[in-house]
């Protein structure tokens, strides 16, 4: 006996609503256009100055990049008229507050950093913080009829970066990429909480650390020789008699000093009055009369100092301490040896000092 089996086979076809958008937002909720906006911060190199080179010395850092980004609101409540944008910023995961030093959060084992982000109205507010409000606007209206529109922000472009010392400090320290804040927005507070999207990151550029250079020369005040009331005798003046002694106090720290063994030189450029006419291994005089025949000779315990050539000086210092040199120098007038007389009157010379190391 045949029997005659039929298959019936039954398609299913599953339909369903979704929203254009998988994503909830929380109401008066502002974000990136784009992704985060991230700040060009201030370059590590320089970010001490001379003669920070020990563990608890800080140094602070403002951006004010100037600059507004582009973000969109979303929101469910209608917000018209004049409104705040509340913000939040955290610490980035990673960074752990530093014991004794409030509101520091460290990078790494020598370097820590204080983060403070201008707000309108506010000023710069430490990070992190939760629900600060800007001034308000009318430009910070909210409609849901409107949203997606995108808007223009400022905060996060402009604050303050206050960096520590945590240890005693080796030019040329290398510092990782680093995450150290994230900033989230909305306007309106019909909502206390903020979405996951931020509007803009704080990240610390990888580089190199180093100290800025600097030298002081006789603590920045001008040095003045008076060589007294000489005669006009030129015989006399033969740049031996009547010369008057002075010393040179140098003082330079950062961070090319603390390599150790730097070759420290100065050197003399003459003023206005160049050098003199009849001997160019001495600084012209200029005042009443005709001074040509008059100059004036620096000299060291080594010999004459010769305008623009260099000397190497001995200093003292250590990597964690700024080194010193003492130039020791005389002055005394020559005149030229063709000549009977040099004119009555005061004179003058003036000269720079010139420090350069390597």
């Amino acid at each position: 006996m045949n029997f005659l089996t039929k298959a019936v086979v039954l398609s299913l076809y599953c339909f369903g609503l979704y929203s254009a958008s998988a994503y909830a937002y929380i109401d008066g909720e502002v974000i990136p256009d784009g992704g985060a906006y991230s700040p060009s911060l201030p370059n590590l190199e320089n970010i001490f100055s001379p003669g920070t080179t020990q563990g608890g010395q800080s140094s602070p850092k403002e951006y004010n990049l100037g600059s507004q980004y582009s973000a969109k609101r979303y929101c469910s409540t209608e917000m018209a008229g004049i409104q705040h944008t509340y913000f939040r910023a955290d610490i980035a995961p990673g960074l752990t507050e530093v014991p004794g030093y409030k509101d520091f959060y460290r990078i790494n084992e020598f370097l820590a950093v204080k983060i403070e982000i201008f707000i309108s109205g506010k000023g710069l507010v430490t990070v992190p913080f939760n629900n600060v409000e800007n001034s308000a606007s009318v430009a910070q209206q909210c409609h849901p009829s409107d949203n997606g529109t995108v808007t223009t922000v400022s905060t996060g472009s402009r604050g303050r970066l206050t960096f520590l010392m945590l240890d005693n400090f080796v030019n040329g320290a290398s510092v990782d990429r680093t995450v150290l804040t994230k900033l989230y927005a909305r306007t309106g507070k019909t909502s206390s909480a903020f979405g996951p999207q931020p509007i803009s990151e704080l990240v610390l550029p990888a580089g190199k650390i180093s100290i800025q250079d600097r030298c002081v020369i006789n603590d920045g005040l001008p040095i003045e020789v008076n060589l007294g009331d000489i005669p006009a005798n030129s015989k006399r003046l033969d740049g031996n008699a009547y010369a008057q002694p002075f010393n040179v106090k140098i003082r330079c720290a950062g961070g090319s000093f603390m390599s150790g063994n730097l070759l420290l030189q100065a050197s003399i450029k003459p003023g206005a009055a160049g050098t003199a006419a009849f001997n160019h291994q001495y600084f012209a005089t200029q005042g009443s009369g005709d001074h040509s025949a008059l100059g004036v000779v620096l000299r060291q315990p080594a010999g004459v100092v010769v305008p623009e050539q260099r000397y190497q000086l001995t200093h003292e210092g250590n990597q964690y301490s700024e080194h010193t040199a003492l130039w020791q120098l005389s002055a005394a007038p020559i005149a030229d040896p063709a000549s009977n007389a040099v004119p009555e009157g005061e004179f003058e010379t003036s000269a720079s000092i010139i420090i350069d190391f390597n």
